[in-house]
């Protein structure tokens, strides 16, 4: 356990408050809770970054991994953003 403690910090991290407030700064608008869950655990599928805990919760704290910068750029982002929110609108109308 203390090995995976280690490398877990080796490793850049925040919390999902932090992610929401640069992501906002990033994109000029807030994500939606599900929406903001959706990401993450999408992101966590890829193994782009590791939850260490509830998304829901705002002091959980996210591990980013280093394969980020390399793999999202502004657009990529902002499309995820516009699916998951046609995503989310058609939740709603359904």
């Amino acid at each position: 356990e203390k090995r995976i403690e280690l490398t877990l910090a080796a490793f850049p991290s925040c919390t999902v408050e932090e992610f929401k407030i640069k992501f906002r700064a990033m994109c000029n608008e807030e994500p939606g809770k599900s929406a903001l869950q959706k990401m993450l655990q999408r992101l966590s599928t890829l193994k782009l970054i590791g939850i260490d805990g509830d998304v829901t919760d705002s002091d959980t704290q996210l591990v980013l991994y280093p394969g980020i910068p390399l793999a999202l750029d502004r657009n990529s982002i902002e499309e995820s953003v516009a699916m998951l929110v046609k995503t989310e609108d058609s939740d709603v109308d359904a």
